[in-house]
C-alpha cells in the first residue's frame, strides 16, 4: 500500500513540477490534470512486450528481478515521444524498460471522441528465466 502511494505521489509530482519540459514534447497541450475517458494502451498487449525483454546482462550475473515503472508520453497518433522510468531496479533493467516502450506503438487517449496527447505509467516486470 505504502508503495502505491508513494508511486502515486511521485506520478502527480512529476507531472506539476516539469509541465514546461512535457508541453516542450508535444506540439499542443497535453491533457494533464483533465479527465480522458480511453487511456492509451500497448498495441498487441502487455504480455507481448514483456515476450520482448532481452534480459541485461548485468541483472542476469546479479540475479536481479523486479518491476520498473515507466512514464510514457504518448501523442495523437499513439506513438511514445518519451519515456523514462519513475522507479526503477539498475542493473541495466531501466534502460531495457524504456527501450521496450519506446518501440511500442500505442492506442491514443480519447477525450470527448477526440485523440488526445497523454502519459501514462508502464510496469515492467523482471522475472529470471527458470534454471532446469
Amino acid at each position: 500500500m505504502k508503495s502505491l502511494l508513494f508511486i502515486l505521489y511521485l506520478s502527480f509530482s512529476i507531472t506539476f513540477s516539469q509541465t514546461d519540459s512535457i508541453k516542450a514534447l508535444f506540439k499542443e497541450e497535453p491533457q494533464l490534470g483533465k479527465f480522458i475517458e480511453i487511456m492509451p494502451e500497448i498495441i498487441g498487449g502487455l504480455d507481448l512486450l514483456q515476450n520482448e525483454i532481452q534480459y541485461p546482462t548485468e541483472a542476469l550475473i546479479n540475479q536481479i528481478e523486479g518491476k520498473v515503472y515507466i512514464l510514457a508520453f504518448i501523442d495523437t497518433l499513439g506513438n511514445p515521444l518519451n519515456a523514462k522510468p519513475i522507479k526503477g531496479i539498475g542493473y541495466r533493467c531501466d534502460e531495457e524498460a524504456r527501450r521496450l516502450i519506446m518501440q511500442s506503438k500505442f492506442t491514443p487517449a480519447m477525450t470527448r471522441g477526440k485523440k488526445v496527447n497523454s502519459q501514462v505509467s508502464i510496469p515492467i516486470v523482471f522475472k529470471l528465466p527458470k534454471q532446469e
